[in-house]
């Protein structure tokens, strides 16, 4: 889907794409603007395809029907495109400070925190207890961590 087609389909009335997919394509360019800045790109690379391939399969799996079991799966995704930028921002920082690395940080960080309304949505609508504690339990961790949000 090229770019203006994506932003048309964002701000309709459509379900899909949403803002999980907003999250995980502001965190793929906020890679890509870091890679723009840094030497060593070959790790950023791999996350920037798991941030692609986030944002496709929130797409694919908000066009099933709703059961628990796609709640779940629908509920890791931001929390994957929280983990995939965080590993980016930890690269990012390694890194002598330029603006186009500090802009890429800028979005890393509000794709993290846009990727966390997310979760917080989908965890709202999930009955399995275990599953809902576990994954706030990861993003405490996350979030204690790294210290965005």
């Amino acid at each position: 889907m090229i770019i203006n087609e994506y932003i048309s389909k964002l701000e309709s009335k459509s379900i899909v794409p949403g803002g999980g997919t907003a999250a995980a394509l502001l965190g793929a360019l906020g890679v890509s603007l870091v890679q723009k800045s840094i030497e060593d790109t070959s790790e950023l690379n791999e996350i920037k395809k798991s941030l692609i391939y986030f944002l496709e399969k929130d797409i694919e799996i908000y066009n099933r029907e709703k059961t628990e079991d796609t709640l779940k799966e629908a509920t890791q995704i931001p929390l994957s495109i929280m983990i995939a930028c965080f590993l980016a921002l930890k690269v990012a920082k390694q890194n002598k400070v330029s603006p186009l690395l500090q802009q890429g940080v800028t979005y890393l960080e509000t794709a993290i925190k846009c990727a966390n309304v997310y979760v917080d949505i989908n965890l709202k609508r999930i009955a399995d207890e275990n599953f809902v504690r576990k994954i706030k339990k990861t993003r405490t961790i996350l979030i204690q961590k790294e210290g965005v949000i």
